[in-house]
C-alpha cells in the first residue's frame, strides 16, 4: 500500500464536504461513527494502518471515550495531514482498501511512500490490544 498524498484524497473530501454542513462536522460525524465501531470491535483500528495516530489524536481532542493517551509519536509525525478532515479520509481509505481486499485487522501494513521507498507499520495501541485480548 502507499501512503496517500494530498492530491488522492481530494476528491473523497469534496464528497465528504457535499455531504456536511462543514468540514468540522465531517469530522465530528466521522469520529463519532468510529469511536461507536471501536467500542463493537476494538480490532477495527487496525485498519487504519498509520492513519490511526492522528485520527486518535482527533478523538482525544474531542474527549471521544474509550482510550488512553498514548500516541506513537514517529508515525504521528509521518503520515499526519494538514487537516482533521484529511486525516480522516485517509484513514478511510486505508481501512476501505484493506477491507476490500479481504484482509483481516492485522498491526501490520507494508507501506510505500511517494519516493518508492517501502516500510513495515506495525501499528500496536496497548489499551486496545488489551480491551481485544480481555473484552470488558
Amino acid at each position: 500500500m502507499r501512503l496517500y498524498a494530498i492530491n488522492e484524497l481530494q476528491d473523497a473530501l469534496f464528497e465528504a464536504l457535499d455531504n456536511n454542513p462543514s468540514e468540522a462536522e465531517f469530522v465530528k460525524k466521522y469520529i463519532t461513527n468510529l469511536s461507536a465501531m471501536l467500542a463493537r470491535n476494538p480490532a477495527y483500528y487496525r485498519y487504519l494502518g498509520p492513519y490511526w495516530w492522528p485520527i486518535k489524536r482527533i478523538l482525544l481532542n474531542h474527549d471521544m471515550p474509550g482510550g488512553d493517551d498514548f500516541i506513537d509519536a514517529e508515525w504521528l509525525g509521518k503520515v499526519t495531514l494538514p487537516t482533521n478532515a484529511l486525516n480522516c479520509i485517509a484513514g478511510w481509505a486505508m481501512q476501505e482498501t484493506r477491507i476490500g481486499s479481504g484482509e483481516m485487522p492485522t498491526n501490520s501494513v507494508m507501506l510505500e511512500d511517494g519516493d518508492g521507498n517501502v516500510d513495515e507499520c506495525v501499528v500496536v495501541d496497548p489499551f486496545l490490544e488489551e480491551l481485544i485480548k480481555n473484552p470488558i
